[in-house]
């Protein structure tokens, strides 16, 4: 038995567009991808002379019987906006392209993927269908299994990221299309399909930590990776701060701790900061308290940069977690002469209480109201 060929429908727009703007890209694809897929070119009902109830109703058949649409939405398309919505009803992975960055929320929320290209776009393609084909199972932490299914991962990122305040529709579209490729790397039975319940939470975890490296999107993604852990320690009936931990004090004086830097260093504040006494206003009663907490060694200012997710709120911390030993990652939010936003790392002695120190720290901020929760947050 052969190797499947999956069936690929070709959507974009058709109605009051040029031979060239309705057939050149479609011809493209199937150039280079037709030895892999086969390509659904709706185009063909028109050159058959097709009545316009046979072209709507061959159109929608051959969305709902192929594997995957590939939706070009090079310019504005009711027909290919409807034909978006048909196949994603019908459980179909829909990739968007949007090459003139018209921005559709709709169709971004029906889509699995949105790409600049229609290359870009096949890969997409071509990675879901092969994810669907080898990622079978979940085995849960009990040890039971059942299926993985995408949709209830994407609705489970949407959920996450309304929770943090991102209620735009584009957030998932960026992040699935990762996890399914880490999920791919991680799969714990090769040619059995199975991925752990750990393995699905860290692959979501890692995708967003590196969205939150990208300048362009980090922004956008603020807030989303406190709200996933937050969403798993709810699933399994934990306390946002679930117990036991380890005892972690909060000490009644700020503990003299070194504020370490690159040499090259300036932060937001618009000079190097070695000491908690350099730092103005509000951001240096964040930091105190950050001092309280016992286990830290060392506050190390990092990166700084510019966003407006604090707008109005006044100084915050948003603190993560991170996979580096001995460090806890953290952002301080505060208007300053040279930015908004100041990245740090929190050193602690003991590696073993990293976690209940981080805990310990996101409880003593919010009590203080210094802690940035997601909107729609605990």
């Amino acid at each position: 038995m052969g190797k499947k060929r999956y069936r690929v429908y070709l959507a974009g727009p058709i109605s009051n567009c040029n031979s060239r703007q309705i057939h050149d890209w479609r011809e493209e694809l199937i150039d280079r991808f037709g030895r892999e897929f086969d390509l659904v070119d709706p185009t063909d009902r028109l050159e058959e002379g097709a009545s316009p109830y046979e072209i709507v109703h061959g159109d929608l058949a051959s969305m709902k019987s192929a594997d995957a649409v590939l939706a070009n939405m090079w310019k504005e398309s009711i027909g290919t906006a409807i034909g978006v919505a048909h196949a994603a009803r019908h459980g179909k992975p829909v990739i968007v392209v949007d090459p003139n960055r018209l921005g559709s929320r709709a169709l971004a929320y029906y889509a699995t993927a949105v790409v600049k290209t229609p290359e870009e776009g096949m890969k997409r393609v071509k990675d879901y269908l092969k994810s669907r084909s080898h990622l079978k199972t979940v085995v849960k932490r009990e040890g039971a299994e059942e299926p993985f299914v995408v949709d209830k991962l994407q609705r489970s990122i949407r959920k996450v990221c309304r929770a943090a305040g991102k209620d735009d529709v584009l957030e998932p579209a960026e992040i699935l299309p990762d996890v399914l490729s880490r999920l791919m790397r991680l799969r714990r039975t090769p040619g059995k399909g199975k991925v752990t319940a750990t393995n699905v939470r860290e692959a979501v975890w890692e995708a967003l930590r590196q969205l939150e490296t990208d300048p362009l999107k980090a922004e956008h993604v603020t807030g989303i990776r406190q709200a996933w852990e937050e969403f798993h320690e709810s699933k399994r009936g934990d306390a946002v701060l679930p117990s036991p931990q380890p005892s972690v004090a909060i000490r009644a004086r700020a503990l003299k701790l070194r504020i370490a830097s690159n040499k090259s260093h300036a932060s937001i504040w618009g000079h190097a900061v070695k000491e908690l006494s350099a730092i103005p206003g509000t951001a240096r009663k964040l930091f105190l308290e950050i001092s309280r907490v016992e286990g830290i060694a060392e506050i190390r200012l990092t990166k700084k940069g510019t966003t407006s997710v604090n707008s109005g709120e006044g100084v915050r911390a948003e603190i993560l977690a991170s996979h580096t030993a001995h460090v806890i990652e953290g952002k301080c939010f505060d208007k300053a002469r040279a930015g908004e936003v100041q990245f740090f790392q929190i050193r602690v002695h003991d590696d073993s209480k990293k976690e209940a120190i981080r805990r310990r720290l996101i409880e003593h901020l919010r009590e203080r109201h210094l802690l940035r929760t997601p909107r729609g947050g605990a």
